[in-house]
């Protein structure tokens, strides 16, 4: 150690003694000796700290030597000074100070390119405190940026100078944004520079430095502009002239950068620089595209700055009229500025999700898209944002024919758009009410974009936005029944479709149970989600597609069901006209009683409604779906419920008369799982009370109803020979085969008429007897249609063999049960008088009807033998 001290001794006396030669030889061994000790050498370090004071006062004259090679060498052994924290720490305020301004001198002055280019060098590698130079940070800025300028053109100068400019921002945050337009515009004109190196340079050093001018101060916006519309545009012209247009439009991002929301004050020019942009967009390069779509993000943070701080930012903007220009006021303004600058972004993006273009062209475009959701913010809740940036890109995207580069797309949307419904019942909270919108009040739900993970802060939505879910709904709906496309993507859309509802519908059930919604947006929202179902299963087309579409329609309706309360559902608060055009779904049949019509036109909850379109769109199925036992057991399960619920009765009350619309062979299929249902309920319950009128006896006259229901089918013109059979596991529900006749059909009938009779004798509410109120109807009935056996033979003779051996079957239960109330000689009352006599009425003309056939060859149905 005693050596390097003694070393040092000597390098001071070279340096003090004035001669040059002396100098040339010191420098060279002291920065030897700076590089030795430059590590773990404690003592080394310290000895050179020591003598710091008298190495600096010597170093700061001789940098202004007009020697090169003195100015060099002292340069380069002062950085080190300046750079190595021991010996920083060592050197006085006023010492620091007077080396800053020793620099700040050398730089401007020098006209030796190597010792300007160390001057700033040992600017860019100081550890000095920021304090340091508060006072005299002006002449560094200036002298610095007189190196960026570069007026001995050493493009290492202007590396040193960047390097500095880097230094001084992490030093001085607040100085160097204060006097970004000082310093900023010798980087940023680099970028139009023909060469590639200083291109990169300034890049680099822009991104490097982006929070200290984005968003820029006016002062900084202001200098770009003029230099803008004299320099830069004309630069980026010549660019796209030499081939380098990519480079252009780069550049043509970081000015629009850092003009920021000035450029709004600046249409003309802003206009001037959009019509540039405008050439590469349609350019058949997708790489310039890409570019061109990068570039425009710069305009999203130029423009998307939201200037808007009011409570009622989303007021304004869904008010504002901006044809008329209605929205008065500052903030009307502003609120018509901000709807203009959206749709100015979403032009070429809307555009380009259109087009058919590259598959990367449209994933830029989609996180470009994502970028803009992102920026902002708050306002994306507002239903004007919405309808002007989520729904033109949602429906490009799920109108667009399935293929390998649109799955990514599709996913995408559907992921966003359910994370904007499903914060709803993830936050369980009201509709948006945005009272400060910088730091809204509730709590963000973030969804994650696929190629640019920036969060969408969606905000609980209110009702005016159910109508634009619901649009989204019917659009993906329509991808789940397009032809010519895989079963897999029907399948994934229909998926698709039921998430989105299902999510819909829970914001709904939050929205009605913590809100005080009034009666008629209740009563919206019910009609709304009814009416879009109705919608779908009306519009459901012929052949194959149609089973995709029905079956979407149930999925529908289930997710409704299961979601919504069915109280809320049932209520007679929400009734609604059964205006049910969607009968039209049906096959068409012979005409039926009016009474079933009329029924169809009334007033009914909305759970009734949704009940009716559930069964007409299962009937459809039913009768045109190969593989209906999945069909069925959903049915099954959801009709139960209906049926063991309040609204019991008006349900089966829609049901019958639905079934009594039309009459075909599967209607007897229908006919079966209804009957199934009804029997599983007495029989577990033994309740009675979906039967049961507290009024009057309608709950009796329709379970008759349905009981006449297969003799009346039978006797329709419409009902062809097929054999149709029911089985029944008590584990599951009822499905069919081909295999019997009309057996299974009778001993179902069989089954509910005992037990509703049974039950019927202990309901003193009754005052007539179940057995009589099922005579008249079936008298009622019967008479509706032909008498006689001519008339029977002319509508088909197997048919009429099947309707006998039907009667048949039924007279001798009725008979028989009869028979069994008179001989228990319980109630030997006039009710039972009547009852017989009704009965042996309608027994009569099934008789009438047997004795004309007889003489007659026609063979029976399978399964059917003559009684």
């Amino acid at each position: 150690m005693a050596g390097f001290g003694d070393a040092l001794e000597e390098i001071e006396a070279l340096l003090s003694s004035g001669i040059k030669s002396s100098k040339a030889l010191a420098y060279p061994t002291l920065l030897h000796l700076q590089e030795r000790c430059d590590g773990d050498d404690e003592s080394s370090i310290g000895m050179l700290a020591r003598r710091s004071q008298s190495f600096l006062n010597l170093m700061i004259e001789d940098i202004f030597d007009d020697d090169e090679e003195i100015a060099a060498q002292a340069c380069k052994c002062l950085g080190f000074m300046m750079y190595h924290p021991s010996i920083v720490a060592t050197i006085s305020v006023d010492t620091a100070g007077l080396i800053i301004q020793s620099l700040a001198k050398l730089i401007i002055s020098t006209k030796i390119k190597s010792v300007c280019n160390l001057a700033v060098w040992c600017i860019s590698v100081q550890q000095f405190s920021g304090s340091f130079f508060s006072e005299r940070f002006d002449s560094v800025i200036i002298a610095v940026v007189h190196a960026l300028d570069n007026p001995a053109g050493s493009s290492s100068t202007t590396f040193e100078a960047i390097q500095a400019i880097i230094k001084l921002a992490s030093q001085l945050n607040r100085r160097m944004k204060e006097t970004s337009h000082v310093w900023a515009p010798p980087i940023y004109r680099r970028l139009v520079s023909e060469l590639k190196k200083e291109r990169d340079v300034s890049e680099r050093c822009l991104l490097k430095l982006r929070s200290m001018f984005i968003p820029p101060l006016p002062t900084l916006a202001k200098v770009v502009i003029l230099d803008v519309k004299k320099k830069l545009l004309p630069g980026l012209k010549e660019l796209q002239g030499k081939g380098l247009i990519l480079q252009a439009v780069q550049a043509w991002g970081w000015f629009i950068s850092l003009i920021g929301p000035h450029a709004i004050e600046n249409r003309r020019l802003l206009n001037e620089m959009l019509r540039f942009l405008e050439q590469t967009f349609s350019d058949h390069n997708p790489q310039v595209k890409i570019a061109s779509l990068i570039a425009w993000e710069r305009l999203i943070d130029a423009l998307i700055n939201h200037p808007i701080q009011a409570c009622d930012i989303c007021v304004f903007i869904d008010s504002c009229d901006q044809e008329s220009k209605t929205c008065q006021g500052k903030h009307g303004t502003q609120a018509i500025g901000f709807s203009k600058s959206i749709k100015l972004i979403m032009t070429p993006l809307t555009g380009i999700v259109l087009s058919k273009c590259d598959a990367s062209v449209q994933s830029a475009c989609m996180k470009t898209w994502c970028y803009l959701l992102h920026k902002l913010g708050a306002y994306i809740n507002c239903p004007a944002v919405v309808k002007a940036t989520l729904e033109p890109i949602l429906k490009a995207v799920f109108q667009m024919r399935p293929d390998n580069r649109s799955s990514r797309l599709l996913n995408l949307c559907i992921d966003i758009l359910d994370d904007s419904i499903t914060v709803k019942s993830a936050v369980g909270g009201q509709g948006p009410s945005i009272r400060d919108q910088v730091n809204p009040p509730i709590a963000f739900v973030s969804a994650e974009c696929l190629w640019k993970q920036h969060s969408l802060k969606w905000l609980p939505w209110g009702i005016n936005q159910l109508e634009f879910y619901m649009d989204m709904v019917q659009v993906l709906s329509n991808q789940a029944v397009l032809t010519g496309v895989s079963p897999e993507y029907r399948s994934h859309m229909t998926k698709s479709t039921v998430r989105i509802f299902r999510s819909i519908l829970k914001g709904i059930q939050v929205e009605m149970k913590h809100s005080a919604l009034f009666y008629d947006q209740i009563l919206l929202c019910l009609n709304m989600t009814v009416l879009l179902i109705k919608n779908l299963a009306e519009d459901a087309p012929s052949g194959e597609i149609a089973i995709e579409r029905l079956e979407l329609s149930l999925r529908l309706i289930e997710a409704t069901m299961e979601v919504f309360d069915l109280s809320v559902l049932g209520s007679p608060l929400y009734k609604v006209t059964l205006d049910f055009s969607c009968i039209k779904i049906l096959p068409e049949g012979v005409e039926t009683l009016d009474v079933y019509h009329k029924s169809l036109k009334s007033m009914g909850s909305q759970l009734v409604y949704l009940l009716a379109v559930y069964f007409c769109v299962f009937t459809r199925l039913l009768s045109i779906s190969a593989d209906s036992e999945v069909i069925i057991q959903q049915f099954h399960l959801h009709l139960k419920l209906i049926l063991s619920s309040e609204n019991s009765l008006g349900a089966f009350h829609v049901i019958l008369s639905l079934m009594y619309c039309s009459k075909d062979t599967w209607r007897l299929k229908t006919w079966m799982v209804v009957a199934g249902i009804v029997k599983d309920i007495l029989g577990c319950s033994g309740d009675v009370s979906l039967f049961k009128s507290e009024y009057d006896r309608t709950g009796y006259l329709s379970v008759c109803r349905f009981l006449t229901y297969p003799l009346v089918i039978s006797s329709s013109p419409l009902m062809k020979i097929s054999n149709i059979s029911y089985k029944e596991n008590r584990n599951t529900f009822p499905t069919f085969s081909t295999e019997t006749g009309f057996d299974q059909v009778i001993e179902v009938w069989s089954s509910i008429f005992h037990l509703v009779n049974d039950t019927s004798k202990s309901d003193l509410g009754v005052s007539r007897s179940f057995i009589e109120d099922l005579c008249s109807t079936m008298n009622e009935h019967m008479h509706s249609y032909p008498k006689g056996a001519g008339e029977f033979v002319s509508i088909n003779s197997r048919q009429e063999d099947r309707l006998h051996y039907m009667l048949g079957k039924v007279v001798i239960c009725i008979l028989a049960q009869l028979l069994l109330n008179v001989s228990s000689c319980k109630d030997t009352s006039v009710s039972e008088g009547i009852s017989l006599r009704n009965t042996l009425s309608f027994c009569a003309r099934y008789i009438q009807d047997a004795v004309s056939l007889e003489g007659t060859d026609q063979p029976a149905p399978h399964g059917v033998t003559r009684t």
